[in-house]
């Protein structure tokens, strides 16, 4: 009995249903060649046909993997470049502020740089030559689309309290304001990632990202509408990032740029945009 049992599969089943619907109708179709019948009956046998041809070619691509996921990389160096990949949606990470070795910034003690962040003094911050230029750049590589909305995903402690969304008042100043960016930007502690471990954190990511999608429908904006920038952010969180996008429509961005023999960022960031596409493998 378990032998039988094991001979007995769903494909097998759907085949052999396959095989006799088809058979049905070539014997319609014989029948109404030698006139001893009508094509009525076609009405429920092609239906029936193709939905069951349907769910068998499913069932065999999982089985066999038929289809490969291939990745479309494109870069955007040139104002027109970034004027047609522009979108109308950006998601991108926050991450703590912190300056770079030759930010003039760099001298200011934590209290004078929280000080900065309430007054939203950016000049004094000097943004551009910080972690936050990525950030910046992600924005403002779309202001051509126009941008019309922004998701600025920030950390807070595992008690809630501020981690990264302190600095968030003060960067969308300075992006209305020195970056023309008038857009509706969407920020604080609902879209606040706690920090924890990096398994939480990764879930948690991969959560809110799928959240803020359901949310930017609301607003009209479709996948293809919006990009997904993991250029910052703690490790985990743009492995959370990645993931929500890879079963939809979605897109993601990573400012880059290039690099001199011991690894140092050199040069201007430019976007690299990423999508994901279903390719059918040829069997040999």
């Amino acid at each position: 009995m378990k032998k039988l049992l094991k001979m007995f599969s769903w494909l097998r089943l759907l085949y052999s249903i396959n095989g006799t619907v088809m058979g049905l109708i070539l014997g319609v179709f014989g029948n109404y060649l030698s006139g001893s019948a009508s094509l009525v009956s076609l009405r429920y046998l092609f239906p029936a046909f193709i939905i069951i041809g349907a769910i068998t070619f499913a069932l065999e691509a999982r089985r066999h993997k038929l289809f490969n996921v291939v990745l479309k990389v494109t870069t955007a160096r040139t104002d027109s470049e970034k004027q047609r990949s522009a979108r109308k949606g950006v998601i991108t990470f926050v991450s703590i502020y912190n300056p770079h070795s030759s930010s003039i910034a760099r001298k200011l003690t934590q209290d004078e740089i929280i000080a900065a962040v309430h007054n939203k003094d950016y000049r004094l911050l000097d943004l551009e030559n910080t972690n936050f230029k990525t950030v910046i750049g992600a924005v403002c590589t779309h202001k051509d689309a126009p941008i019309k909305h922004c998701w600025l995903v920030g950390t807070v402690d595992a008690e809630g309290r501020a981690g990264s969304t302190m600095y968030q008042d003060m960067l969308v100043e300075y992006l209305r304001i020195e970056k023309k960016i008038n857009c509706e930007f969407h920020f604080g502690a609902d879209y606040a990632i706690s920090i924890d471990d990096d398994a939480l954190i990764c879930d948690k990511t991969y959560n809110m990202i799928q959240r803020i999608y359901h949310e930017a429908a609301t607003f009209g904006l479709d996948g293809k509408d919006i990009i997904a920038d993991f250029t910052g952010g703690m490790r985990s969180m743009p492995a959370g990032m990645i993931l929500a996008c890879l079963h939809r429509d979605n897109d993601i961005q990573l400012m880059g740029t290039k690099y001199n023999g011991i690894a140092e960022p050199v040069g201007p960031l430019f976007p690299i945009q990423i999508a994901f596409e279903p390719e059918i493998k040829i069997q040999n």
